[in-house]
């Protein structure tokens, strides 16, 4: 019996994806750009350097990406919808939903590396969505265990399809209460419309992705970036250190071969000493913001609709849970 069950589709979580892909740059020190497209703005020859060590201002693409809060609401509001359908059908969902506090990160608070000294002596390069993504896993690997152990009728009406056996849809059981009446696409999809009002949201609109990612590739060939870099380099070489970028420093292959290690800790304190004392997150952060503004001017009319859309979905969820709460 087989069922094609993808943890992205049961557990909508926020996927550090963008984080990912600016670790990637920040490890590589690789800018990719996509020359000849609209957005592919020039390379800006200065910037007003914004002085600050552990706080940038949050870069202006943020208002049109759903916050670590925002998720959580929209999160919440869809366990509510799966568990409220398969309840219908006299199942219940397996999955407890666990109503933390959301990490409350901006895009921006580890967008230029670690910055603050005292958390780098304590936990070396590694965020706190890395010292907790084993347990996050762990959580993960539950959940789908407890999603296979369902019943036959319990997967089929969550998942609205027919399990297969050789090719062949399985029968579904003689007792399945109400079984004409199963949404297409199952409780998932149910959940993902109402929230929604259509099953493919629920992500990041790749617009706002786009602007995000091409400013931060667009900062990493600016001059007063590769300036605030050059600067750093000299003041870590000082202290006994080699590396051209901060990207360098953070994506040491050794970093990974032993995380958390002395080293790994001296070495990050020692950067973030030597970007605060050549302002590197202050310039970088000036410089994204100006691209990011360009790029947004650029494409105003579809980011305004992306931010109309996020309110609406927000507005949803929350009016799905009140009710659920006054019920």
């Amino acid at each position: 019996m087989l069922w094609k069950v993808t943890t992205l589709s049961i557990f909508p979580t926020k996927v550090d994806l963008l984080l990912s892909v600016l670790t990637i740059a920040l490890v590589t020190g690789c800018a990719t750009g996509s020359g000849g497209t609209p957005d592919n703005i020039p390379v800006q020859e200065s910037v007003t350097p914004t002085a600050t060590n552990d706080a940038p201002t949050p870069v202006p693409v943020e208002k049109y990406l759903l916050s670590d809060e925002e998720w959580h609401t929209l999160e919440k509001a869809d366990h509510l919808l799966r568990k409220r359908c398969m309840q219908r059908f006299g199942f219940a969902y397996p999955i407890t939903f666990k109503d933390s506090e959301p990490l409350g990160y901006s895009l921006t608070t580890y967008r230029y590396g670690i910055l603050d000294p005292d958390y780098a002596t304590q936990n070396g390069y590694r965020t706190p969505r890395a010292l907790n993504a084993r347990s996050v896993d762990q959580e993960n690997r539950k959940r789908n265990a407890q999603l296979e152990e369902l019943s036959h009728d319990a997967k089929l009406v969550l998942f609205g399809v027919q399990p297969e056996k050789n090719g062949r849809p399985v029968a579904t059981g003689k007792n399945l209460r109400n079984y004409e009446k199963i949404p297409k696409g199952g409780c998932l999809n149910e959940a993902l419309k109402s929230l929604y009002g259509d099953s493919s949201a629920g992500t990041d609109s790749p617009v706002a992705v786009d602007v995000n990612l091409k400013s931060f590739n667009q900062t990493l060939r600016d001059p007063s970036v590769l300036k605030a870099f050059a600067g750093w380099s000299s003041c870590m070489k000082r202290k006994g250190y080699v590396y051209a970028t901060p990207m360098q420093a953070s994506g040491d292959p050794r970093w990974a071969a032993s995380p958390g290690s002395s080293d790994e800790k001296v070495t990050a304190k020692a950067d973030v000493e030597c970007k605060i004392q050549h302002n590197v997150a202050g310039v970088w952060n000036a410089a994204d913001v100006s691209y990011q503004n360009r790029m947004i001017k650029r494409h105003s009319t579809e980011l305004r609709a992306v931010e109309t859309s996020i309110d609406r979905q927000v507005e949803r969820a929350r009016a799905i849970l009140a009710k659920s709460d006054s019920e």
